[in-house]
């Protein structure tokens, strides 16, 4: 820390997303943008997109390479075939992203991992 007082200063210089596409049975899953920075328009978030025609919840947890889960499940919003990461918090490091379709009832119809990289 600038003060003198320890702690730690996160500054993240670039995010990629490996493998920024999968098709899942049920449609194309991409990642968008697949390389962020702090001049990126969206910054460090992440879209991850089924373009299913159906319209789809999408689910998302990160995993650290340990196994360790880093991003609890987070829902996208009903219908909308998306979700979001904000990986600006993250360490450095290699990630493993999955994402769940789920169906109107709550059904996981398929599931994809991305591996992405966090470099600060």
């Amino acid at each position: 820390s600038q003060d003198g007082q320890g702690g730690d200063t996160n500054v993240t210089l670039k995010v990629t997303v490996i493998g920024t596409d999968a098709k899942d049975g049920t449609g194309f899953v991409s990642a968008r943008p697949n390389i962020l920075n702090r001049t990126s328009p969206t910054g460090y978030v992440t879209t991850f997109h089924n373009d299913s025609s159906m319209p789809l919840t999408l689910r998302l947890r990160v995993y650290d390479m340990a196994g360790e889960l880093v991003q609890p499940a987070k829902l996208g919003v009903m219908g909308t075939n998306n979700v979001q990461w904000d990986c600006s918090q993250a360490s450095s490091g290699i990630y493993l992203a999955v994402v769940e379709s789920l169906n109107a009832q709550g059904g996981v119809i398929s599931r994809t991992t991305f591996k992405v990289a966090v470099i600060h």
